[in-house]
């Protein structure tokens, strides 16, 4: 328990205002529930319209979320580790998968991988 509550307020010290008011409103779209809430979110009647509406707002909300995902994992990310993908997607995307050798790559990612070039 000690070990989730670290993680969780190191990615909670990372997030800007704008993150927490994103956070917040998923957890606000995610609590709707009922046709009354969905009424009272939405601010129509219209209970077609207003599931739509919902609807759409949790879908943009999930995007949003991944995207905040990316970026906190893209911070997480040390240079050099970066610098390593780079390194071997490069490699595989000049890569002729029927001409070139297979063992030669492979040996080529592990050099990277391991910190060289």
């Amino acid at each position: 328990m000690v070990r989730a509550e670290h993680w969780r307020c190191a990615i909670t010290a990372r997030l800007t205002g704008s993150d927490r008011d994103l956070v917040d409103r998923a957890f606000r779209v995610a609590a709707v529930k009922g046709d009354e809430a969905v009424a009272e979110h939405t601010g129509t009647g219209d209970f077609p319209h207003a599931y739509i509406a919902l609807l759409d707002e949790a879908q943009a909300l999930l995007d949003a979320l991944g995207r905040l995902a990316e970026r906190l994992a893209a911070e997480d990310q040390p240079a050099e580790d970066t610098r390593r993908l780079t390194a071997i997607r490069d490699l595989l995307a000049h890569f002729d998968w029927e001409y070139h050798d297979r063992q030669l790559a492979l040996e080529a990612i592990e050099r990277i991988a391991e910190g060289g070039s």
